[in-house]
């Protein structure tokens, strides 16, 4: 019975050995995926983060140049507006006046449809740079989302493990308990023995 115990204990502890090792190697390779693909991941969102950083640039430099050109054609327009108030004060003819009116006229249309054009264009840019904010603020939740999800799932690793080398810990402590057990019984049914056969010497020199 005590050979038994001691080859089970043994064959315990060599499980043990493969067992304990094998966890490692699966938590390593686990790890180093899930590092690989975090790494993958980052360096994705680190990429794609540079190109709309650089779109953004690029938009608000046009449109902080729409913007100028905007307040120009404001600029214009308002100049060929007190011009034309200038030729009605003025004692001119009113043929020349009329020529002068149209040609005035003509302008400020051409300036209002210029006007009009860059106002379209202008909404446009500002449109634009609002989707493209709420993309970056889209793959900036996403990547904290990622890095949580990867937090999470090393800490349950980790948690996992754990619980393992407490089971294995546990059955290692029990299985040295019924040894020293055993060892202990079979200990006490020596030393009956003994006590029996000192009894019956004793007896027989009685």
């Amino acid at each position: 019975c005590h050979s038994g115990n001691g080859k089970i204990r043994w064959g315990l502890y060599r499980n043990l050995r493969v067992f304990i090792p094998e966890i490692q190697v699966n938590k390593m390779c686990f790890l180093s995926s899930k590092s690989e693909k975090q790494e993958t991941k980052n360096a994705s969102y680190k990429t794609r983060m540079e190109i709309l950083l650089k779109q953004q640039d690029l938009i608000e430099a046009k449109i902080k140049s729409e913007q100028l050109q905007l307040r120009e054609l404001d600029a214009q327009i308002r100049k060929v507006e007190d011009q034309v108030n200038e030729l009605r004060s003025s004692d001119m003819n009113d043929d020349k006046y009329l020529v002068k009116v149209q040609e005035q006229n003509r302008e400020v249309d051409l300036l209002e449809n210029r006007l009009h054009t860059a106002n379209v264009k202008f909404n446009k840019m500002l449109m634009g740079n609002r989707l493209l904010k709420h993309e970056i603020d889209l793959l900036v939740k996403s990547k904290a989302h990622f890095n949580d999800l990867y937090h999470q799932l090393t800490q349950k690793l980790a948690d996992g493990k754990k619980v393992i080398l407490d089971l294995i810990e546990q059955a290692t402590v029990a299985y040295d308990q019924r040894e020293e057990s055993q060892n202990k019984l079979l200990a006490l049914k020596e030393r009956d023995k003994v006590n029996v056969a000192m009894y019956g010497h004793e007896m027989r020199e009685l």
